[in-house]
């Protein structure tokens, strides 16, 4: 009697199994309150078919599980934590989707990656929206899958004395010697040596003119020296080396730091889904523009 071979290719098997995640693991989620929701929907198995992430340095670590999944309006994002629970990496998708980058965030911003999605449509149709989160033992990812790469330089920042960054400056980055400043390097410790040059472009100080001292004259139209602050029972004011400090010792915060992280995390992972999203609507407008040029073109070519 003749025998049929279903799902015989490796991606495809891997949607009848918890691969990537670990074989025996549950793929639970856990409700507000902490404990799982047992007997009700899990991750199926057909939703992610492969996962290879490679991590450089110190921050390798095998022990990665899905912390948090975001399912919104036709679209997935899915963050991984480490054994600490740190974000670790972050991947977002939509229905039509294959294959797509997982990237690093937090301490492992250089980590980079490829997940493959498997039925995308029939999981936001089997899918409530809503947002998940998962313990490390019923949704931990193999091994097998968080690989170490080699270390390297991907970028480097200007951070100025104010404390202003700048963007990752990537590619063949030169550091070129300012006035009064020598670069040079030292073969022997391979290493880049700034020194002090007065030889190198020295400038002098300008000589600025002398300008008249500014201070405070008045608040609110009262004369500095007639000026007196009190505080009362839910306001202190204290001074020191100069500074005046006033503070609410009455008020408390309605949110703690929890609560607010956890707020911070879904605003994130909401802009990530819109992101998505507006992406895809740019794509229908574009189908429906060709659409409707090609049936006016046949309308006119019936006629």
């Amino acid at each position: 009697m003749a025998s049929s071979v279903i799902a015989a290719e490796w991606l495809n098997q891997n949607s009848l199994r918890n691969y990537p995640f670990r074989e025996d693991c549950g793929l639970r989620p856990n409700d507000s309150a902490g404990n799982l929701v047992d007997g009700g929907w899990r991750v199926p198995n057909y939703l992610l078919v492969d996962m290879v992430v490679g991590v450089a340095g110190a921050n390798y670590d095998p022990t990665v599980y899905l912390k948090r999944m975001s399912v919104v309006g036709g679209s997935v994002t899915m963050t991984f934590a480490d054994a600490r629970g740190e974000d670790a990496f972050t991947v977002g998708a939509v229905s039509g989707d294959t294959s797509k980058e997982i990237a690093g965030v937090g301490s492992y911003s250089d980590a980079r990656g490829v997940v493959r999605f498997g039925d995308l449509d029939r999981f936001f149709s089997e899918t409530p929206e809503g947002l998940y989160s998962f313990y490390l033992e019923e949704s931990q990812v193999e091994p097998t899958c968080i690989r170490p790469s080699a270390a390297g330089v991907r970028s480097l920042a200007v951070v100025d004395a104010s404390g202003y960054t700048t963007a990752g400056l990537q590619g063949d980055v030169k550091l070129v010697a300012g006035d009064n400043i020598r670069i040079r390097y030292d073969l022997a410790t391979n290493s880049l040596v700034v020194s002090a040059d007065p030889n190198s472009g020295y400038t002098d100080e300008c000589e600025c003119e002398e300008t008249e001292q500014r201070y405070v004259r008045s608040i609110n139209g009262i004369r500095t020296e007639d000026v007196v602050i009190e505080g009362d029972d839910c306001v202190d004011i204290t001074t020191e080396n100069g500074v005046l400090t006033i503070s609410d010792t009455c008020s408390k915060p309605c949110c703690g730091c929890a609560e607010t992280a956890f707020i911070n995390q879904t605003v994130n992972d909401l802009q990530s889904s819109v992101s998505t999203l507006s992406s895809n609507a740019a794509m229908l407008a574009e189908r429906i523009t060709t659409f409707v040029n090609n049936y006016l073109l046949a309308r006119k070519t019936l006629a």
